[in-house]
């Protein structure tokens, strides 16, 4: 998951950071289109970390002594 987070948030090295850097060289040369790029990037990397922060490092949302988790059902889980 974070290996997956940082390619799509753009990180050095990764597909996306290449994929990203070459919409905005081509969006260089209009500054609305470059101003919007660089904002949608920054929102992504925002939203990705932050679901992997509330994902694994969260406190959990529900009370143990309600909810009982468990396993999906078989017909999920079992392809026909």
């Amino acid at each position: 998951m974070l290996t997956a987070t940082l390619a799509i948030a753009g990180a050095p090295g990764f597909s996306g950071f290449f994929s990203k850097d070459a919409i905005l060289l081509a969006a260089a040369d209009n500054y609305w289109l470059y101003g919007f790029g660089l904002l949608t990037a920054l929102l992504t990397s925002f939203y990705m970390f932050r679901l992997i922060f509330l994902a694994f490092h969260g406190k959990q949302r529900f009370d143990d002594h309600k909810v009982h988790v468990h396993e999906s059902p078989r017909s999920m889980l079992v392809r026909s």
